[in-house]
Order: C-alpha cells, then sequence, then structure tokens
C-alpha cells in the first residue's frame, strides 16, 4: 500500500468534525480519487483514540440481499420472529461497541441495499455512532443516504482530484524520494489528479523500466496502454458500438477536433451519446476533446494500423487545409508536402513542442525540402539537445547555388552547432566571419552579428556584448526578434557587470514584445527568463524572480521534451528555495535530472543546498558531477555556480578555513574578470564564514557598482559583523528578512546572539526554524550554544563518521587535540560519547 499522502487538508477538515459527539460525514467524489482511503485513515486515528471501529463494504453482490453490507457484524440466527428487523439490526451493531464509543465506515452507500440504507439513515438521525461513508458522485445513492445531507444530518465532502503539488508530494512519499518537477506535472496531467490511476501509471512504468531510480527519473515513453489501466479506462468508457468507438476514434487521432469536421464523417446521435456518458467534451469554441488523456491512450493502442490511417484519410477529405493537414498526412500513410510540412514544423517549434518539429521537418527533408528544410531540422535538433544530430544534417547540405539568405542562416546554424561543441568557439565565430565577407544585405548582417553577440556572451566577452548589442539596438527599422535578442544579450552582460535593476528592465522589455518574436525565435525565452529571474534575485527582488520563472513554465505549457527550459526551471526553482532558506526543497528541485541533459550549474546548485544542509557527501558527489559535466557552451555562469558551492562543500566537510580562502581566490577572480555581481556573492560568503574584517572594506566598495538592496545589505552585514555591533546585526537580520533571505537573516541574528544576548538568540532561532535545518558555520550560536568555534568544527566532523585521525589532518591538528576538543565539548553537550553526538546534534539543528 502506498503511503497516505496529498491529502493532509481533507483529513484535517475530516478530523476536526467528529469527535466525541456522534456525526455523519460523506465523502463524494469519481471513482479512484481517494475517498476509501481517506475515510480508512479517519477511522484509523478514532481507532487510536479509543473508538470502537468497524467497516461495511457496499458491493454489487450485496444490493439485493437485505442487510447485505452489514452481514458480518449481525448474529446468525436472524431477527425474532415478528419483531423489528431494523431496529434488531442497528442495536446488533450498536452492541459492537461494547460500551465505547462507535465509529462505522460504510464504503460505496450508492450501492447499499434499501435495508442497509434504513440502518444507516437510522444510525445517524439517532446519534447513536459516527458515521464515515463514501459514494460516488455519478452514481445515484439511495433515497434513505441522500436524504441525509439534503437535510443536513450528515455532512458531504466532495473530494477532489489531486493538485499538481499533491502528486508531487505522493510521488515522493511513495517512491522514496522526489522526482522532477516536469516528471510529476506530466503524471499529474496525464491522470487528471486520480490518485488510483497514479498508482497504476507508477507502478506500471516501474514495472516497464521507464521510471527508474532513485533519483527518480523518466527514461522513456508512459505506458498508457498497460493492462491494468486499460481495465481502469475500459469500465470508464464502458460498452461501444460501432459507430460509438469510430467518434472516440476521430477525437483521439484530431482533437482538438472541429465539431463541423467531426459531425461530418460521424454519425450524429453516435455523437450525442458519446458526449452525454462524458466520454467526449465540447469546449466553448466547439472543438472536440476527449473527457481524459488516458482514453485517448487506450483508444489508439487498440486501433489497427490500417484502420488508423483511415481515420486520417477521412478526416483530411472533409477538413481543411491547415497546420494540423501535414501530421495527418503523415499519419495517413501519405506521403508530406515540404512547403506545408516546414510551416508546421515552425509553429511547432513555436510552441516548443520538439518532437512533433522533429517529425515535420524530417519529413520535410525527405520529401525534397532543400536546404530550408535541411537548416530547420538542424535548428530543431540543436535546441532539443542532439548537437552531434544536427551536424550531420548540416553536412549534407549542398552549399552550391544558394541565396544570400540561405548563406545567412546556413552561416548561422553551422556556427551555433560548432559553438555547442567544447573547445570550437573560435571556430564558430571564423564561420561568422567568412559568411560577413558574403553576405551584403544589411538585416542579415545584423542577424550574423546577433549571434556572433551570442557566443561572445558565453565566454564571458563582456564589453565586446555591450558595445555590438548598443550599435544593434541604435539601427533603425530593427525587426522584433534581432532587437528582444540584442535586449536579451545586453541583459545578461549588465547582469555580470552587476547592472541588476538594468538588466531586469532589458528583459522585461524583451519579454513584453514576445508575441511580436516568438515565431521567428522561440528558443530566446530561455535566454531571456534565464536573466531576469537571476538578476532580480541577486537584486533582492525575490518575488519577481519567481515571476520570471512562472513566465517561463506559462510560455512552455505541459512540454517536457526541451531540455534547456527544464534545466532553467530547475536551476531557477533551486536558487530561489535556496536564497529563503529552503533547502531540503532547493535539493529536491534538481534531483532526478536527465543525466545526458543536466547542466553543470544545476549540479552545483543541488551540491551547494545540501552542503548548507551539513550533508557532505551527497554535496560531494554532485559536485564531482558537475566538473564532470561541465562545457564551454555557459562557460561564465558555471564556472561561477561550481566555485560557489565549492567553498560550502569544504564547509560541510569541516574545512572551515580553507573555505574562505577559496571565496576570497573567487572574489579575486571575480573582480580582474569584472563580475562585479559574483564577486559580491563571494565577499559576502567570507563574511558569513567568520572573517569579515578581509571582506568588509571591498564589499562596501561594491555597491557602488552592484545595483539592488541585496548587495547593499551585503555590505552592511560586513559592517556589523567586523564591528561586532549585535543591534546593528540585528537590523542587518531584518533587512534580509524583508527581502526574504531567511538563511541570511537567520545568521546575522545568529552573529548578534554570539556576542549575548538572550533576545538575539531567541530571534535567530525563531528565523532559522523557518529555514530548512541548515548547518553553517554562523548558526552554531543557535545550533550548540557554548560550543566554541572549534569545538563546534570537530563535533559536526565527529558526528558525520570522521575518525579523529582523519580529523586531525583535514585540520592540520594532532589527535590529541581533538580528542581534547571533542571531549570539551561532551561536557557542555551533556553526553560522554560519539555515539550520542550526532544525536544530539540533530536535535539541536532549528
Amino acid at each position: 500500500m502506498w503511503p497516505f499522502a496529498g491529502r493532509g487538508i481533507q483529513f484535517t477538515t475530516l478530523l476536526r468534525r467528529v469527535g466525541d459527539t456522534p456525526v455523519a460525514v460523506f465523502v463524494a467524489g469519481p471513482t479512484g480519487v481517494g475517498k476509501t482511503r481517506l475515510a480508512t485513515e479517519v477511522l484509523d486515528d478514532l481507532g487510536r483514540r479509543g473508538f470502537t471501529t468497524v467497516t461495511a463494504q457496499a458491493t454489487a453482490a450485496t444490493r439485493d440481499i437485505p442487510y447485505g453490507a452489514f452481514a458480518h457484524l449481525l448474529p446468525i440466527d436472524g431477527p425474532p420472529a415478528n419483531g423489528n428487523p431494523l431496529g434488531w439490526a442497528v442495536d446488533a451493531v450498536l452492541r459492537a461497541a461494547a460500551r465505547r464509543r462507535l465509529a462505522v465506515l460504510v464504503d460505496d452507500l450508492h450501492m447499499l441495499d434499501p435495508a442497509s440504507a434504513s440502518m444507516v439513515n437510522q444510525l445517524v438521525r439517532g446519534r447513536r455512532a459516527t458515521v464515515l461513508g463514501t459514494v460516488r458522485d455519478d452514481f445515484p445513492a439511495p433515497d434513505a443516504i441522500s436524504t441525509l445531507w439534503r437535510s443536513g444530518h450528515a455532512t458531504r465532502i466532495d473530494l477532489p482530484p489531486l493538485a499538481e503539488a499533491e502528486v508531487a508530494e505522493v510521488l515522493t512519499a511513495a517512491l522514496g524520494g522526489p522526482v522532477p518537477v516536469a516528471t510529476a506535472r506530466e503524471l499529474w496531467r496525464l491522470t487528471e489528479g486520480n490518485p488510483l490511476l497514479l498508482h497504476e501509471l507508477v507502478l506500471a512504468a516501474r514495472d516497464a523500466g521507464v521510471l527508474t531510480g532513485p533519483p527518480w527519473r523518466r527514461t522513456g515513453p508512459w505506458p498508457v496502454a498497460a493492462p491494468r489501466l486499460r481495465e481502469l479506462m475500459d469500465v470508464r468508457i464502458g460498452s461501444l458500438d460501432d459507430q460509438q468507438s469510430a467518434v472516440l476514434e476521430y477525437v483521439a487521432f484530431g482533437e482538438p477536433l472541429e465539431l463541423g469536421v467531426l459531425s461530418a464523417v460521424c454519425d450524429p446521435v453516435a455523437l450525442e451519446e458519446c458526449e452525454s456518458r462524458d466520454l467526449v467534451r465540447i469546449d466553448e469554441e466547439e472543438r472536440a476533446h476527449l473527457a481524459h488523456p488516458l482514453i485517448g491512450a487506450v483508444i489508439r493502442d487498440r486501433c489497427p494500423l490500417t484502420r488508423r490511417r483511415r481515420r486520417y484519410r477521412e478526416l483530411l477529405a472533409v477538413a481543411g487545409h491547415d497546420l494540423r493537414t501535414p501530421i495527418w498526412q503523415l499519419d495517413a500513410g501519405q506521403p508530406a508536402e515540404p512547403g506545408s510540412s516546414i510551416a508546421a514544423a515552425r509553429t511547432a517549434w513555436a510552441v516548443h513542442d520538439y518532437p512533433t518539429a522533429r517529425r515535420l521537418a524530417g519529413a520535410a527533408v525527405r520529401a525534397g525540402g532543400g536546404v530550408d528544410a535541411s537548416i530547420l531540422l538542424a535548428n530543431v535538433l540543436n535546441h532539443s539537445g542532439a548537437i552531434d544530430e544536427a551536424a550531420r544534417v548540416l553536412a549534407k547540405i549542398d552549399s552550391g547555388a544558394l541565396s544570400q539568405r540561405q548563406h545567412a542562416e546556413l552561416a548561422m546554424t553551422t556556427a551555433f552547432t560548432r559553438s555547442m561543441t567544447p573547445g570550437c568557439a573560435e571556430e564558430a565565430l571564423a564561420v561568422l566571419d567568412r559568411a560577413s565577407d558574403i553576405v551584403t544585405d544589411p538585416q542579415l548582417r545584423r542577424n550574423v552579428d546577433m549571434l556572433r553577440v551570442l557566443i561572445l556572451s558565453r565566454t564571458g566577452e563582456v564589453s565586446a556584448i555591450l558595445e555590438l548589442t548598443g550599435r544593434l539596438l541604435q539601427a533603425s527599422e530593427l525587426n522584433p526578434a534581432l532587437r528582444a535578442q540584442s535586449l536579451s544579450a545586453r541583459a545578461g552582460a549588465l547582469a555580470i557587470r552587476g547592472k541588476l535593476d538594468q538588466a531586469v528592465v532589458c528583459a522585461r522589455l524583451a519579454m513584453d514584445d514576445v508575441e511580436s518574436w516568438r515565431a521567428e525565435i522561440p528558443v530566446l525565452i530561455t535566454t531571456v527568463v534565464a536573466t531576469w529571474y537571476a538578476a532580480a534575485l541577486y537584486a533582492g527582488d525575490l518575488g519577481d524572480a519567481d515571476l520570471a520563472l512562472a513566465s517561463l513554465r506559462a510560455e512552455t505549457g505541459s512540454h517536457i521534451d526541451w531540455h534547456a527550459a527544464d534545466q532553467i526551471d530547475m536551476l531557477g526553482r533551486a536558487q530561489t528555495l535556496r536564497m529563503r532558506g529552503q533547502l531540503t526543497a532547493a535539493a529536491i528541485a534538481t534531483a532526478g535530472a536527465h543525466p545526458e541533459h543536466t547542466r553543470a550549474s544545476c549540479l552545483a546548485e543541488r551540491a551547494h543546498a545540501l552542503a548548507l544542509a551539513g550533508r557532505a557527501e551527497p554535496a560531494r558527489e554532485a559536485l564531482t558531477h558537475a566538473h564532470h559535466v561541465q562545457s564551454n557552451r555557459f562557460v561564465v555562469s558555471e564556472q561561477q555556480w561550481i566555485a560557489l558551492a565549492e567553498r560550502w562543500v569544504r564547509v560541510a566537510e569541516g574545512a572551515i578555513d580553507e573555505a574562505v580562502e577559496l571565496a576570497l581566490a573567487h572574489a579575486d577572480r571575480c573582480r580582474s574578470s569584472r563580475l562585479s555581481g559574483f564577486e559580491a556573492v563571494a565577499l559576502h560568503d567570507v563574511v558569513r564564514l567568520g572573517a569579515p574584517e578581509r571582506a568588509c572594506e571591498r564589499i562596501v566598495q561594491l555597491t557602488a557598482e552592484v545595483e539592488g538592496r541585496l548587495t547593499a545589505a551585503y555590505a552592511q552585514h560586513a559592517e556589523a559583523a567586523t564591528t561586532g555591533h549585535p543591534a546593528k546585526l540585528l537590523a542587518v537580520a531584518d533587512e534580509f528578512e524583508r527581502i526574504g533571505c531567511l538563511l541570511y537573516a537567520a545568521e546575522a541574528a545568529a552573529m548578534a546572539a554570539d556576542r549575548g544576548g538572550a533576545s538575539a538568540m531567541a530571534r535567530a532561532s525563531a528565523l532559522a526554524a523557518r529555514c530548512q535545518k541548515p548547518r553553517t558555520p554562523a548558526l552554531r550560536a543557535v545550533q550548540t550554544p557554548g560550543l566554541t568555534k572549534r569545538e563546534h568544527q570537530i563535533a559536526m566532523l565527529a558526528a558525520g563518521g570522521h575518525s579523529s585521525k582523519t580529523i586531525a589532518e583535514r585540520l592540520v591538528l594532532s589527535p590529541r587535540t581533538v580528542e581534547n576538543h571533542l571531549q570539551s565539548a561532551y561536557a557542555k553537550l551533556g553526553i560522554t560519547s560519539r555515539g550520542e553526538l550526532e544525536a544530539v546534534l540533530a536535535d539541536t539543528e532549528p
């Protein structure tokens, strides 16, 4: 049985309604929504509170048997002659309580026989027992039952499907570990939040090797037509005649399907019957959809190939020519028409449907679509992560008789492909240089220059980017796509220089005009959003960072095969959660990522969150993986995230002094490269690690270079920590709390507490309690009050399983000194051995 999860609100609501006084609560909902499980959990809770609990199960088999649902609770000799059968049955059930409070769960009230329904009615109206019940919302209940909630004698609670977040909670509990956000979202969409369908689909996916882990990830198509799922959906669909089957097949293959088209190919009576049975739904725009995603999966799976192709041909015969036509032609087994296939592929790409875009562009190439089809296919392949395949497509193009437009597009696609290969940035720029010698059209030359900016942005050439984008944005008649790309690249360069507010403005300007450039360059959305959220985050506007990430999710919708968007969403979620002190959630956000498409920055962020929580070994593992997959594609940002994580992993491993030196060295590198924003973060880490005097002067200077209230708070923190002024440190804590950086706030308050003051200690403890069990040096005063810095450091290492010899080698101390510090820590903590140390430290975590 799966763990009970995802129904915390409803469980609490039910518990509040039941108590010492007998009441009746009926849980209503569709099949598989979790009515019985919820009611059973409540019944079990009542049992633990001293109730006598009994259950009754109504079924089709007991529906014609008087008192059939309660037969197991009634005396075998039946009611006395000339007696009152109903009273006899009620009394028999009440006797089971043996003078204790009685709670009765009746499952599937709608299936009760009349006598059992009357019995429940009497129990409820007489308030002689607490009665829990479940009832289908699409099935009529007996009058004796429905009258109870209509009259107010019973409360009916309609149980909705699980929300997306609740599905993620259920999956985490059931699988024993987190799943990627995109995976949870897709399972929620496929099952529409139905727990029974979710359970069966996950089990089928695990059995088929499609869902593997931990960490959990999807490795292939969901087995939506697995036998158990088919059984459940067959019950949902019911018996169909040939005409009704045809209706479902047309909709399954063509949805959303215009009502006029559907009416032209199928029997109108059959269509009406399918709609009345809630198998087909008609939306406000008169388009037909199947009522549940898995209905379509079952229908498509059991339809023979020859009939499927016939259905598509029949749809093609009556539907007008539109962007669906090329897809239907392929599905009907007909040859593709290059022009319409290219147009449809561009549309699919614009809405980030990469599998469909690849299929259509590939069909256009095979149908003789020429250079344009090949360039389009290569672009789609590039942006879906298939770089090598894109290179093979480009290698087959005859670059002989090309127009200037084709020369420019081929050069740009080739350069982009080369730039995605480690160590080939210069080669990619050389391709663009050769194109500039051939292409004379001003607009096309600007396109080439724009790609040059993109490649330069990956190598950190900030000055060149600002110069080029400034020139481009001043050009007359700049088309929307070029303007958006220029704004995006400029935003990234400004953010690196610390001009965070200006970066947000540029990114927002690009997004404000998304409708005008989406079709031409749909992939730009990830770059714009990445810059927007990161600049907003490190400027101290966490709400705006959330808004940026929400805009990405709204733009990409349910398409999860666009790995670049997944990575930005994953990284952004993790960073915003970490900044808020939600370390466990931040680590979960980057768990289960696709191994072939995970950027080093995501892995570094996972290592960072784990390290802040004191989990040294998994943090080191994630950081090692980040180093392994690091590439030159995102060299500037990846280097910074890895450097940031590296020092905190060393902290988790006990090497705090080394971590300080790593942070200072990182700050020096950032200063020499004019990466002011990253330099500010590095210097603030020096403050957090207990050496504020080594960072204070420079971080104060950076407030003139780096925009946003967060860097100003960094400087205030450095000054207050250097002087050791408790009131100023508490003021800094207040500012960090207002920004939303709860971990920073807790650390600043803890520094104040370390300098004395019960109120500062209480403030630090309260702030730390709002985070998810952080373990950082600054929180020592909260986690282990009374221990010195060195005692805390050694105690944490010992609790992590390190021997005294290992600790001594790591901290350059003698084993005897380590043992002396441990004995001192034991005395202060009231323990006597290492065996007690881990539990004590865990208990003292906020």
